[in-house]
């Protein structure tokens, strides 16, 4: 399984500080996972789509208020992720790096870290 793990550090961080409770986070993170789903699905590099055994394999969870966890089940999502040298992407804006493209993106980082301090605001 192609797996990539988001830590919500800002939030551990800051929680004994700002006394956040736990349904916040761990509704903030629902929030970024989805997101960042779409993301993957809809920016380019997007996740290829040839037989959708790939696309259907994905799997997005909430481990806990402080992690989650995004990545694909096919046995061939890493090889397909990691493929820089292929020239012919059936889904046209489709490519290799299509999940890591989306966590080195510094405006995509900057967008979810803006939905974590939305749902994490006092006054909610």
């Amino acid at each position: 399984m192609l797996n990539v793990s988001v830590k919500n550090n800002i939030s551990t961080g800051i929680s004994s500080l700002l006394a956040i409770n736990e349904v916040k986070k761990t509704n903030a993170l629902k929030e970024v996972i989805e997101e960042f789903s779409n993301d993957v699905r809809d920016k380019e590099p997007m996740v290829p789509i040839d037989t959708g055994q790939l696309i259907d394999s994905e799997k997005k969870q909430v481990n806990n208020s402080n992690s989650a966890s995004y990545g694909f089940t096919a046995p061939y999502a890493a090889l397909v992720h990691e493929n820089i040298d292929a020239e012919n992407w059936s889904r046209p804006g489709s490519g290799p790096r299509f999940i890591s493209s989306k966590m080195e993106d510094r405006s995509l980082r900057d967008k979810y870290l803006k939905i974590m301090w939305k749902n994490l605001k006092f006054g909610n």
